[in-house]
């Protein structure tokens, strides 16, 4: 998914970021040492609590003459100040013991709070992670609802281009007859044609449902590729042999073929996608399947493919189309039909409707058995389109989980290839 346009989810969370870290900053701590790593107040804590004897001091003098009586008077007064010395080394011992006190209560706290710090920075690292997450998820929610709905637009747009056009050439048409007629009575021509007209009314319609249901141009193109590899394992395709695709619609099938150097005619009744086509270099003729195929000479084209086409017809039609899609096949050429799976129970009861102009469901024993009845061999069935995994039961490794999944979520559609001998 494209990023949205203008929204720059890294620059929005490094602006939060920056703002956060400066309101951490306001409320740091003082980078100032602790008083016990401080490495002159260990000295001076230390020294206090050395608890200094001063009874046990060694007194001498240099003197010679009076020396002795200097030592005995010093040891006199040592005598006399001895309990005031014991009083203040107590005092110092006691401070010293609540300084280390302090201390060590202040490095407790301050190892606290710095705990306490690193809960919030990690409360907050996780914060940011979840904001960046919520608002990067919300943008992507917010720029896929805009995808869908401008999906949306583009179809609605498309359809109403159709819509207007198909009124423009039914106008004209009404025009330039009441012109020919304005002054004689509406001959038979005329309401034939302008019945006509009425019923190609309806194309716009199905151009519009065929938008809305068939799906996103890439992804049927990519869908389709399946079919390419028995077309060039035949070797068809070529300027001389063309492939005819019956009911071609949008012409992705034949953008597909264009795009690998195959040739490709499309036979479309729908005359609004008969001008999509066209408009998009597209070889398409305007021209009932059926009506177009008995105008082929025999074994004239290298292959018939038909793309949820078989399931509108009604049986004595489709047996009609088998048969001439066989006599217009060159001798090794291929035959390819896509129809809905109606082994899949939600396809059977429920997707299939979806279109009012299908008729029945057609399985794919019955349309294999007719396509070896009407001359076709080596005929393939490939499984196709099956719901993807999210739709599935996860109960792995149970049966009736199996069953379930196969029955209901297995594959949409079905692809028949066969070859005329």
């Amino acid at each position: 998914m494209e990023p949205m346009p203008g929204v720059d989810v890294t620059e929005i969370m490094r602006q939060v970021r920056e703002q956060a870290n400066q309101q951490r900053q306001k409320f740091a701590l003082s980078t100032a040492a602790s008083p016990r790593r401080n490495s002159q107040v260990a000295a001076d804590l230390s020294f206090l609590q050395s608890s200094q004897d001063i009874s046990q001091v060694r007194f001498s003098s240099h003197r010679k003459v009076v020396g002795d009586i200097i030592v005995l008077v010093k040891r006199v007064l040592q005598q006399l100040l001895t309990p005031i010395f014991e009083r203040q080394s107590a005092y110092n011992a006691v401070n010293a013991r609540l300084a280390a006190s302090l201390c060590e209560r202040l490095e407790r706290m301050e190892e606290r709070v710095a705990s306490a710090l690193d809960g919030l920075r990690a409360e907050e690292t996780a914060f940011l992670d979840t904001l960046r997450e919520t608002i990067t998820r919300q943008l992507e929610d917010l720029a896929q609802q805009l995808a869908t709905a401008l999906q949306g637009l583009q179809v609605e747009v498309a359809s109403q281009s159709r819509e207007r056009r198909a009124q423009e050439r039914h106008l004209t048409r009404l025009l330039d007859e009441v012109r020919k007629h304005l002054s004689d009575p509406l001959p038979q021509e005329l309401l034939q044609a302008a019945a006509r007209n009425e019923q190609r009314s309806l194309d716009t319609f199905f151009a519009a449902f065929d938008e809305r249901f068939r799906g996103i141009r890439t992804n049927i193109k990519e869908q389709l590729r399946v079919y390419l590899t028995p077309l060039k394992e035949a070797k068809i395709g070529t300027s001389g042999n063309p492939i005819v695709d019956l009911g071609c619609g949008r012409g992705e099938w034949l953008e597909l073929l264009q795009e690998e150097g195959m040739q490709g005619i499309g036979v479309e009744h729908n005359r609004v996608l008969v001008d999509e086509c066209r408009q998009a270099g597209l070889n398409v003729v305007e021209r009932d399947i059926l009506t177009y195929l008995c105008a082929l000479p025999d074994s004239s084209v290298s292959g018939v493919t038909g793309f949820h086409i078989i399931e509108h017809l009604p049986f004595e039609v489709l047996l009609d189309l088998f048969d001439e899609t066989v006599r217009v096949l060159q001798p090794g050429g291929v035959a390819i039909f896509e129809t809905p799976n109606p082994q899949n129970v939600l396809v059977s009861t429920l997707g299939f409707y979806n279109d009012p102009t299908h008729r029945t469901p057609l399985p794919s024993t019955l349309l294999k058995f007719i396509a070896e009845v009407k001359g076709l061999q080596h005929i393939k069935l490939l499984q196709l389109h099956p719901f993807p995994e999210t739709h599935k039961v996860q109960e792995a490794g149970l049966e009736v989980a199996r069953r379930i999944n196969e029955l209901f979520y297995g594959p949409q559609d079905y692809g028949l290839v066969g070859w005329k001998p």
